[in-house]
C-alpha cells in the first residue's frame, strides 16, 4: 500500500500542476455563471458526456434527454463514428433506454479516455471546447482486480484531459462522477460521512480502482481551486432501475449472488452489507442537481442503510432458489472448487470487502443533503425492498444471467418471477 500510495501521490502531484495550469486563466466563474441552468432557459445547448456506453452513463444520457433540451455529444471508444454510434445504441438498448428522441439528440464521438486529448483529432477537440456548455464525466475503467498503473491512463489522465477541455475556451462546468470508495480509515467509522469530508490519505485504499478515483478527485480539487466550476458526485453501490430491474451483470454484488445460486450456498458470516442506490435515482439526481445555478462541490448519493448479504440471499430463497446457509470458509471452498462459478474471480478481491478495517462498505455515508436537493427537483429515492429486488431477478432471468428458480412451471417463466407472492 505504501509503494502504491507513493506512485499515486507522485502522479497526482504532476497532474495537479498541469490541471492548475490548464485553468489558471479561467475568469468570471462562480455564481450563476457556473451553472448550466441558463443554457437550458436560453435554448438548446450542447453537452459532452463520457461513459455513455456504461451502466450509469446510459442512464445519465436518458436523464439529459428527459430534463434538458441539449444535444449530447457522447465520447465512445470506437474505430470511427459509425462504430461509436452502434456501440452507443447497443448499450442503451441493453437497458431499454434507446428511443427515437435519444437517437435524434445524440452525437457519437469516437475517442478514448486513455489516449492523449481524449483520443480526438485536434480540430474536433477544439470544436467541442468551443461549443459544449457542460461536461458530464461518467467514464472510467472499472476493475477491482487491476493495479493502479493499469487504470491510470483512463481514470486519472482521462480526467485531466476532461478538465483541460472544459477550461480551454470558455471555462464550462464539469460534473465528475466519483465513488465513495475514495474514503477509508478507522476515523470514519461510527458516523455518517458527509460530502464535505476531506479525502483521507491514499495509503488506506486497497484497490487500484479506488486509488485512481482518489487521484482523479485530487485533480478535480486542484482545478476547482484555480477557478473551474466542478461538482463531484459520489454514489454508493449502484443497483438497477427500480421500475424495470434493468441492471449491469458485471457487478460485484450480482456476480456474488449468482455465485451463491450456482453453488447452492451463501455465507452467513461474511459480514457483508451494501448501501444500495438505484441507478434511476443516481442518474436523475446528478442531472437535476447539475441544473442548479451554482455548482455542488461534492455530493453523496447514498441510501443511508446497509442491506446485509444474508437478506438478499433470503430474497432469493423466497423466490424459489435452493440456497443453504453455511460458514464463509465452507462457501469459499465450494466456490474455489469450481472455477466457472461467477464468484470465483471475486475471491481475490473479497478479503478487503470482508474485514473491519475501514473499507468503504463499512463506512456509513450521509446522503441526506443530496436527497433534499434532488427532492426539490422531484427526484426521490426508492429503497431496495423485496419487490424491487424481485424486478432485478426477473430482469436477470430474462437476459439469461440467472437461471429461473426451480419449482412449479409458473415460477420458471421470467415474467412469473416478477409477480408478488400470494400470502
Amino acid at each position: 500500500a505504501t509503494e502504491a500510495g507513493g506512485a499515486v501521490a507522485g502522479a497526482t502531484e504532476a497532474g495537479a500542476t498541469e490541471a492548475g495550469g490548464a485553468v489558471a486563466g479561467a475568469t468570471e466563474v462562480g455564481g450563476a455563471e457556473s451553472g448550466v441552468a441558463g443554457v437550458w432557459g436560453g435554448g438548446v445547448g450542447d453537452v459532452l458526456l463520457t461513459g455513455a456506453t456504461g451502466f450509469l452513463g446510459a442512464f445519465v444520457l436518458r436523464e439529459l434527454i428527459r430534463r434538458t433540451g441539449a444535444t449530447v455529444h457522447c465520447l465512445v471508444r470506437a474505430r470511427d463514428e459509425a462504430h461509436a454510434r452502434r456501440r452507443l445504441a447497443e448499450a442503451a438498448e441493453e437497458y431499454g433506454l434507446w428511443t427515437a428522441e435519444t437517437a435524434a439528440r445524440t452525437v457519437a464521438v469516437p475517442g478514448d479516455l486513455a489516449l492523449p486529448g481524449l483520443g480526438l483529432d485536434p480540430a474536433h477537440h477544439d470544436l467541442l471546447a468551443r461549443t459544449v456548455d457542460a461536461v458530464y464525466h461518467c467514464g472510467a475503467s472499472v476493475n477491482l482486480a487491476l493495479p493502479y498503473a493499469e487504470l491510470e491512463a483512463a481514470n486519472v489522465a482521462g480526467t485531466l484531459a476532461v478538465l483541460r477541455l472544459a477550461a480551454l475556451d470558455r471555462t464550462v462546468p464539469v460534473h465528475h462522477v466519483s465513488t465513495v470508495g475514495v474514503f477509508s480509515g478507522a476515523h470514519l467509522l461510527g458516523r455518517g460521512v458527509t460530502a464535505d469530508e476531506p479525502l483521507p490519505p491514499v495509503d488506506g485504499l486497497r484497490h487500484g480502482y479506488a486509488q485512481t478515483k482518489w487521484a482523479a478527485e485530487s485533480l478535480v480539487g486542484q482545478a476547482r481551486q484555480r477557478g473551474l466550476p466542478v461538482s463531484v458526485y459520489r454514489p454508493t453501490r449502484i443497483s438497477g432501475d427500480t421500475a424495470t430491474g434493468a441492471c449491469q451483470p458485471a457487478d460485484f454484488l450480482w456476480l456474488l449472488l449468482k455465485g451463491c445460486v450456482q453453488a447452492g450456498l451463501y455465507p452467513v458470516d461474511a459480514g457483508l452489507g451494501f448501501d444500495l442506490v438505484p441507478v434511476d435515482y443516481v442518474s436523475a439526481a446528478i442531472v437535476a442537481l447539475s441544473l442548479d445555478p451554482a455548482p455542488h462541490p461534492a455530493v453523496h448519493l447514498a441510501g443511508g442503510t446497509r442491506t446485509p448479504l444474508t437478506d438478499l440471499a433470503g430474497h432469493l430463497v423466497g423466490l424459489g432458489y435452493d440456497l443453504a446457509p453455511v460458514p464463509l470458509a465452507q462457501w469459499t471452498r465450494a466456490v474455489e472448487r469450481v472455477p466457472d462459478n461467477a464468484a470465483f474471480p471475486l475471491l481475490g478481491v473479497m478479503a478487503p470487502e470482508m474485514v473491519g478495517a475501514g473499507d468503504s462498505e463499512e463506512v456509513r455515508f450521509d446522503g441526506t443533503a443530496a436527497a433534499a436537493g434532488a427532492a426539490a427537483h422531484g427526484v426521490t429515492l426508492t429503497p431496495m425492498d423485496e419487490d424491487v429486488f424481485r424486478r432485478h431477478v426477473r430482469h436477470f432471468v430474462h437476459t439469461g444471467f440467472l437461471p429461473a428458480p426451480p419449482g412449479p412451471a409458473e415460477h420458471r417463466r421470467p415474467e412469473a418471477v416478477g409477480r408478488p407472492r400470494r400470502r
